[in-house]
């Protein structure tokens, strides 16, 4: 039987991971750090190695009778402006690295983000040829990926590390325990309860895809990618707007939106970052995110839909999975479960 060891097993894509090897005939390991969440796994049958990522005996020991590596573990929020945050993303990128020419490995998928090139426009959306842009060094989210994807490019120049990388956009869908992408819907229906959804006055693009048909990308990468290539994994593009309406839709709500212009957003980072000189601690918003957050992302997937046959599921299914989950876990507020007790995964209403 085919071996599979997934580093950041899980997270969103991770257990997604999982569940697509599995499916088609890969024995699972993971590696986790000890005491890690483990409810995306629910139901899976995987075998679960305890360390760290960044550890070379860790990895060697996760290694043993794998021949195939995806390498998902990385910190993936975008707020921190401390680079030591960031270490895991390319210390534990290079420990991995390391790890796979020692232990023989056949093949590695490395996860990257779609942001580590440039976020394009409507009419020319980033492809896995756009530059990564000057502003995007300033977040350290960002740069952080940028780093750990040349690293892995280099070490297939240099090392002949027989890698392929993929660069998922957002991910929405079942299995999202910590949450990740997810957050989005859940502090716009939290909000519903309570608080205005501060909404960009300027269409702000992000894209966005489920969750499932990403880790469809990861085992066609794994099965048929090319060495020393990257895969944007993306598909639909919506602003915040159009996601909201999409929520309200699927759960006959209306969210309390407020409209925000983007100076306004500007002004709002700036504060968060002096706040952070003043407290030591960062906010959600900093000048680097409110950029960010009014700057559309068009990114095109035309090379992982031609090259891997990438999935392109309805976004609304995208939604409806993720709001299942969340209901089936916990997540949502009480009167919210009694408006998405009629979901069924796979299916939206109407």
């Amino acid at each position: 039987m085919r071996s599979v060891l997934i580093t950041g097993i899980n997270g969103l894509l991770g257990a997604n991971c999982a569940e697509q090897f599995l499916q088609n005939g890969y024995s699972v390991r993971g590696l986790v750090r000890p005491q890690a969440d483990l409810l995306s796994l629910e139901g899976l049958d995987v075998d679960l190695v305890a360390g760290r990522v960044d550890q070379r005996a860790d990895l060697l020991t996760a290694m043993q009778d794998i021949k195939y590596v995806v390498h998902a573990a990385a910190n993936t929020k975008q707020w921190s402006s401390s680079f030591s945050d960031y270490d895991i993303n390319i210390n534990g990128t290079r420990a991995v690295i390391h790890a796979c020419l020692e232990a023989g490995i056949e093949r590695l998928v490395h996860v990257g983000t779609a942001n580590s090139f440039g976020f394009g426009q409507v009419d020319n959306p980033a492809d896995e040829q756009s530059r990564f842009e000057d502003f995007q060094h300033h977040s350290v989210y960002m740069r952080s990926k940028r780093q750990a994807h040349d690293l892995v490019l280099r070490a297939v120049r240099e090392q002949d590390l027989p890698a392929v990388i993929v660069n998922p956009t957002n991910m929405l869908g079942p299995r999202d325990a910590k949450p990740s992408s997810g957050i989005i819907i859940l502090l716009a229906l939290q909000r519903h309860v309570g608080r205005f959804n501060i909404t960009p006055q300027t269409p702000t693009i992000l894209n966005f895809i489920h969750a499932r048909d990403a880790a469809c990308g990861v085992l066609a990468a794994m099965e048929k990618g090319r060495i020393a290539e990257s895969y944007i994994l993306g598909n639909q593009s919506l602003s915040y707007a159009e996601l909201f309406d999409a929520i309200e839709s699927i759960l006959e709500i209306k969210l309390h939106r407020l409209m925000v212009p983007a100076w306004l957003i500007g002004i709002m980072g700036w504060f968060g970052d002096l706040s952070e000189r003043m407290k030591g601690r960062p906010l959600p918003l900093n000048r680097i995110n409110a950029r960010s957050l009014i700057t559309g992302r068009y990114f095109s997937s035309a090379k992982a839909i031609e090259e891997l046959q990438l999935p392109q599921t309805d976004l609304n299914i995208a939604l409806v999975d993720a709001l299942v989950w969340f209901r089936d876990h916990g997540y949502l507020h009480p009167h919210l479960v009694l408006k998405a007790s009629q979901l069924v995964p796979g299916v939206t209403p109407g």
